[in-house]
């Protein structure tokens, strides 16, 4: 990271020397490098992603919380993986009616869903999801910049390979192509709230999700 810094320093000194550590501490900067990797979100545009975090951080300093917000900054390097051959990002969307029942279902920052409904929102988006990269081109879930990482993170342990973007990340001169879309069919109403721990909460997305 010091190398990485020091690269940028010989372009853009004062952006550097603005990193205090009451402004933005080393190590946090460090974590959102970590979890932009994590998404395999490019990080070669170095300049970019420490002046949008030093940006960022009068409205947060947490280190999660930046690395979400800087996103809508990085739109562009972040859709580009998604694009085809007429410059469109590809996605599968989700169905408005499921994004509200998601909402509903989050607190504290994470999904909590019983197991099951998980499990056919999963096996569900993993159909779409084949469908529409068999082709060789990469496609990403989109949804609501509330519901990303949560969501993202309920799916990760089974569908790693599927990138989760937000509306916001999307920028204005650049057009979608859905590929498929995440409906809920139908909506659980017994035993609403569940005991889970995070990983379980993830598999209880919507009852049945069809395109």
């Amino acid at each position: 990271l010091q190398q990485l810094l020091q690269r940028v320093k010989e372009t853009s000194p004062a952006l550097v020397e603005e990193m205090l550590p009451d402004r933005l501490p080393l190590q946090t900067f460090h974590q959102v490098l970590v979890r932009l990797l994590e998404e395999r979100v490019p990080i070669t545009d170095m300049t970019l992603i420490l002046e949008a975090t030093l940006n960022r951080t009068s409205q947060t300093k947490s280190a999660n919380d930046l690395s979400e917000l800087i996103r809508d900054d990085l739109g562009r390097i972040i859709c580009d993986r998604f694009r085809d051959e007429n410059g469109h990002v590809r996605v599968i969307f989700v169905d408005p009616r499921l994004e509200s029942m998601l909402r509903d279902c989050l607190h504290d920052g994470k999904l909590e869903i019983k197991p099951i409904h998980l499990e056919r929102l999963v096996t569900s988006l993993r159909r779409h999801w084949q469908l529409a990269t068999s082709k060789g081109q990469e496609v990403a879930l989109l949804t609501e910049r509330r519901l990303r990482r949560p969501l993202r993170q309920a799916i990760q342990r089974s569908l790693s390979d599927i990138h989760v973007i937000a509306h916001t990340e999307i920028p204005n001169d650049l057009l979608i192509a859905p590929q498929a879309a995440l409906r809920l069919d139908e909506i659980p109403t017994e035993n609403a709230t569940p005991t889970v721990g995070p990983q379980d909460t993830v598999s209880a997305l919507a009852a049945a999700l069809e395109l």
